[in-house]
């Protein structure tokens, strides 16, 4: 949370408030808003878990055979996957046949989205997938360079789609994949990987085997988790965010504070009942409460 600006998410939610409505997606049904990222997945066994303090961030090595798109609707449904793999040219042997229906493929240099390829899956799969939906749609995703392309901007335009760009340094929070489907798509992930280790004792994780352990997993990503994650991120129903809420008490609260000493004690045991942010120090609220001074001294 070190370099969130609490205050750009407000105005993200501004934003979103303001396009649901100009658009009518407020009378809409779940199913026009929708989420979609990238993640890649463990093609190690050994490692699966790792052990970090309790109350701070943890990382893995999760690099391997191929990155995965993941596009996911408020109303709790999901889009098969859309596999990138790292090559020149897809061959059909790296497509399995116990992949899970409709999984789409493609290829880049690295084997991470490039602008090309997430146009393609924009075009071909979202497009396709969402143009018998009634009515414009929105579309969140987080900032990264490959989904910013004046052809991406164009297509959306043309479909009636809006593009919604999580500010850096939120998605953790603001993005439904990320706050409630990924992990325990990635827990059974997990667990289908390890159990393949043991029956292929010696054997490399293959592209074509990807696409199977795949296709196992994918029924992990339930629509209960989907909804969870929509909800808790205030998309949809769309709220405000709860973390938005403590953020801006706490911020009213010091400032009360330092205005009426007298009432330090009854000001500590309001602080106390407001539910604190993951990782949020002292230091960083009293930087949130000189920027909420700053903004009021310009208006």
């Amino acid at each position: 949370m070190k370099q969130t600006d609490l205050f750009l998410v407000d105005e993200v939610f501004t934003l979103f408030t303001d396009e649901c409505v100009e658009k009518g997606l407020t009378d809409k049904p779940a199913g026009s808003i929708f989420n979609c990222d990238e993640s890649s997945f463990c093609h190690d066994p050994s490692n699966t878990k790792v052990i970090s303090p309790c109350g701070l961030p943890c990382k893995r090595q999760t690099a391997g055979t191929g990155r995965l798109n993941t596009t996911v609707a408020a109303d709790g449904s999901k889009f098969p996957p859309f596999v990138v793999f790292k090559g020149k040219k897809i061959w059909e042997n790296w497509m399995s046949k116990d992949a899970y229906p409709g999984t789409a493929y493609a290829v880049s240099d690295s084997g991470w989205m490039t602008e090309k390829v997430f146009l393609n899956w924009f075009q071909h799969q979202f497009i396709e997938r969402v143009k018998t939906i009634e009515g414009p749609k929105l579309l969140i995703y987080d900032g990264h360079t490959s989904h910013v392309s004046l052809s991406l901007i164009e297509c959306a335009v043309k479909n009636d789609i809006s593009l919604l760009k999580l500010p850096p340094h939120t998605t953790h929070f603001l993005q439904p994949l990320d706050v409630s489907a990924f992990k325990p798509l990635k827990t059974k992930w997990d667990k289908v990987l390890v159990d393949w280790q043991r029956h292929n004792y010696g054997r490399t994780l293959g592209k074509a085997d990807f696409s199977k352990i795949l296709g196992e997993t994918w029924p992990a990503l339930s629509d209960h988790n989907i909804k969870a994650g929509f909800m808790k991120t205030g998309i949809f129903p769309s709220i405000k965010l709860p973390c938005q809420q403590s953020i801006m008490v706490l911020l009213s609260l010091l400032v009360l504070d330092s205005r009426h000493s007298s009432r330090q004690q009854a000001q500590a045991n309001q602080l106390a009942t407001v539910p604190r942010l993951p990782q949020l120090r002292d230091r960083q609220i009293v930087g949130l409460y000189h920027q909420h001074l700053m903004l009021a001294e310009i208006k």
